[in-house]
Order: C-alpha cells, then sequence, then structure tokens
C-alpha cells in the first residue's frame, strides 16, 4: 500500500471519529439535560432515572469504543510518520542571540542596539503588569474564599456560584494577562530579531550587561544547590497541604465534604 493511501485512510478516518466523538458529546449531554430540567417526581439523578434517559446512549457509545480500537488497530496495521518541515522559532532564535550581543559604537550599531531594548522594555513591561493582575486577582479571591461569612448558610449551591462569580473573572482576567503577554513576547521577539542579528553580525566579545551577569550568576547558584532547592520546595509544598487540611478540618469543611459525598452517591449514582 502507498504512502499516499494510507494517509488518506488516516485523513479520513480521523475527521470520521472526530465527528463520531462530538455526536456522542451531544447525545450524553442532551440526555443528562434532560434529566436535570425535566426530573420525574421530583427526582433527578436515581439510578432508574439515569438508564432510562442514557440507555439510547448506549449503542453510539460502545459503537465510539469500537471506532476508537480500531483506530489503534489502524495505526499499527498502516504506520504513517508525517515528514513535518520544522518552522524556524524567532523566540527561541532571538533569546538565544541577545546572550551574545557584542559591545559596539557607532550610528548604525546605536540604532539597532536601541531598537532591541525597546523590545526588551516592552516585553518586561507587559510581564510586569500580568503578574500585577495575576497577584491582585489571587489576593482578592483569597480574601474573598478564607471570609467565612460568605459560607455561613446550608446554599451549598447558591454559595459556590456566588463565589464562582467572584473568583472566576479573577481567574479568567490572570488567564488573559498570560496570554496577552506571551503572544506580545513573540511578536516583540520576531519584530527585534533582525536588528539583533545584526548586532551578532557586528562580531565581538558578547556584552556583559547586568541582566547577563545576575543570569549567570543564578544558573551557577542554581545548579551547585540544585538538590537543597527541590528538597525546599517539596517540603514547603507538604508543609502549605497541611495546613489547608487541618484549616478544613477546624472549619467544619470535612463535614460539608463528607455531607456532599453522601448525597452524590445517594442522589447521584443511586447507592441508595
Amino acid at each position: 500500500m502507498t504512502e499516499k493511501t494510507v494517509r488518506a485512510v488516516r485523513f479520513w478516518y480521523g475527521i470520521f471519529l472526530s465527528v463520531f466523538t462530538v455526536v456522542v458529546g451531544v447525545l450524553f449531554l442532551a440526555g443528562v439535560a434532560d434529566i436535570y430540567f425535566n426530573p420525574a417526581d421530583g427526582q433527578i439523578f436515581t439510578r432508574e432515572i439515569v438508564w432510562e434517559h442514557l440507555f439510547p446512549v448506549l449503542i453510539p457509545f460502545c459503537l465510539w469504543i469500537v471506532a476508537v480500537i480500531a483506530g489503534f488497530v489502524l495505526s499499527v496495521v498502516m504506520p504513517y510518520e508525517p515528514k513535518r518541515k520544522r518552522k524556524p522559532d524567532a523566540a527561541a532564535a532571538y533569546a538565544k542571540l541577545k546572550k551574545r550581543i557584542p559591545a559596539g559604537e557607532g550610528d548604525a550599531y546605536l540604532e539597532n542596539y536601541q531598537r532591541f531594548r525597546r523590545a526588551e522594555v516592552t516585553r518586561f513591561a507587559v510581564w510586569c503588569a500580568s503578574a500585577l493582575v495575576c497577584l491582585v486577582g489571587a489576593i482578592y479571591s483569597l480574601v474573598y474564599l478564607f471570609d467565612s461569612s460568605h459560607f455561613s448558610t446550608t446554599d451549598y449551591n447558591g454559595e459556590v456560584l456566588t463565589a464562582a462569580k467572584h473568583v472566576l473573572p479573577c481567574v479568567a482576567a490572570a488567564f488573559a494577562s498570560l496570554i496577552a503577554a506571551a503572544v506580545t513576547e513573540r511578536i516583540t521577539a520576531k519584530q527585534a530579531l533582525p536588528y539583533v542579528k545584526k548586532l551578532v553580525a557586528a562580531g565581538g566579545a558578547p556584552m556583559k550587561t547586568r541582566e547577563c551577569v545576575f543570569a549567570a550568576r543564578c544558573a551557577s547558584v542554581y545548579s551547585k544547590q540544585e538538590g537543597k532547592i527541590v528538597l525546599g520546595v517539596r517540603i514547603a509544598v507538604g508543609l502549605l497541604a497541611i495546613v489547608f487540611v487541618v484549616l478544613g478540618i477546624v472549619n467544619g469543611g470535612a463535614g460539608d465534604v463528607l455531607v456532599k459525598a453522601i448525597n452524590i452517591c445517594t442522589e447521584c449514582i443511586g447507592l441508595g
């Protein structure tokens, strides 16, 4: 069998499995939504009701399992290694070349160096702004979550939804700022790369800027103390986990989790 045929078969199988996965997922979500929005006699997730509504999805789900297994067999019987041309990464090239920028003089050198520094300042400012957004969002979320007055009633669903309204926007803003910072970093690297190449092409010993010296010292310290640093981080994370567990027991969170687990077992799974 030719490589072209193998590639065509794998391509159409991928399309079929993707569409079939979406169809099965939509059928499952439709069944769950029907159970939730149309409860029978006030009961929602009992074993009988779940079986009645989700049984029609069983056959498509079994066929989907067969399709997944067929895909594994297909990958063994018809192996295919796509030849991908590696695209040059401007950000990686920029990070590598900027460490080799030599000291120089002249109008051309100063112009290129100013453009390079402008890109560095932009990257630093964007990452600082992103860090500030993440810090403010984390502080606000922690202050809200650790305030016991926000969780003083037995309306767990309402309290969780209210907490989500306060916390999720902070999480979304943090993700958006990080994405913006990452995109800006790649754009500035692509824009400043030609000027960095011109600076490096001028020749000479790499310029020892404060950033380069600081990075070299940090790398040297980390290489010498790597074991101690990793052990310290693990101990700190372990102690933090213990502290949160103790806080959860003290403020009654363990009891709330137990009640919710019982409700899930008796109402959703149907063990009751």
